[in-house]
């Protein structure tokens, strides 16, 4: 039976997430962002109740014993809410043509730059639009799993243009900034200095991690080794999340904590502490290998397209 009031939370939680991304997209919203990141944190610790709450006490693994909650549909509609919150980010930067990096850098007058800048932008509406549904087991099941390989094919070439572009980006901004910030315009003040720097290079460990996702995942599904595949293409979502959910989140109390001048940089590298639980999750939640014995609750493989012999299996 449906418990509406849970129902009704767990609405309420991926609401308050989605609005809250949508709003840090505009500065005028800022005050209703902050506020609304507060009640991000606040509404977080009901996750983790209801993972315990309606946790299955006979599973063997971490995701037989908690995949199957509500939690797991929280966690997977903030995914929902947010990267379609920044689909109509991606979508305003279309329509008015706006480089919203543009301005003020110190790159922006090479003319790579804003073809780069573009490149980015319109791949990231098709991880934006289409990355989610790659993770929500029943379109991922659709048509023997041909649904998921075909959206996989597109979202692959968006990830690697995406990517691409992301390299000549960051590298452009490291070679063209100053590092003495005597020597710009008052435009290009706040992009100069090694604070601007160390903020610049948060984004290539996230590049790194991307492409080796990409390349490695995808010869993983080749081969028919389905487990490494998962992992691989989850460590490329985390990087995802990590972009659109989580650093649009934790800005803030950085901010409070370091100030203003340095919250893009300590900020753009904490957010690598959220790797930590990913990759805590892939290794010990029993879904992406064997766990247990085959047959019991909780433990074997389950089979995931109509070549199950090929690889090792993944808990679909």
């Amino acid at each position: 039976s449906v418990n509406y009031s849970v129902l009704a939370l767990n609405v309420l939680v991926c609401l308050v997430f989605g609005c809250q991304n949508l709003s840090s997209y505009f500065a005028e919203l800022t005050t209703q962002c902050v506020v609304l990141c507060a009640c991000c944190f606040l509404l977080t610790p009901t996750i983790a109740a209801e993972m315990y709450w309606y946790r299955d006490k006979d599973g063997r693994t971490w995701h037989a014993r908690y995949g199957e909650t509500p939690a797991g549909q929280i966690l997977l509609g903030i995914v929902y809410v947010c990267f379609w919150s920044f689909a109509v980010h991606a979508l305003l930067l279309l329509a008015t043509w706006d480089c919203n990096i543009c301005a003020g850098n110190p790159a922006s007058g090479k003319s790579f730059f804003r073809i780069a800048y573009w490149l980015h932008v319109m791949p990231s509406l098709v991880i934006a639009l289409a990355g989610p549904l790659q993770f929500t087991p029943w379109i991922r099941k659709l048509n023997n799993f041909r649904v998921h390989r075909w959206i996989g094919r597109a979202v692959l070439l968006a990830s690697a243009v995406h990517q691409a572009s992301a390299t000549v980006l960051f590298s452009s901004e490291l070679l063209f900034s100053q590092v003495d910030c005597s020597l710009v315009s008052a435009a290009e003040a706040s992009q100069c200095g090694w604070r601007y720097r160390i903020y610049v290079a948060g984004f290539i460990p996230k590049n790194l991690v991307a492409w080796a996702a990409m390349i490695f995942g995808f010869r993983a599904a080749r081969r028919g080794d389905f487990a490494q595949h998962g992992m691989w293409m989850y460590r490329l979502g985390a990087m995802w999340v990590i972009t659109i959910v989580v650093a649009h989140i934790i800005i803030y109390p950085v901010g409070l904590a370091v100030g203003p001048k340095w919250k893009y940089a300590v900020g753009e590298w904490t957010e690598w502490l959220f790797v930590i639980p990913a990759e805590i999750y892939l290794r010990k939640s029993g879904r992406f290998g064997f766990e247990g014995k085959a047959g019991e609750k909780g433990g074997g493989p389950l089979k995931i397209s109509a070549e199950p012999e090929l690889g090792r299996p993944f808990l679909a």
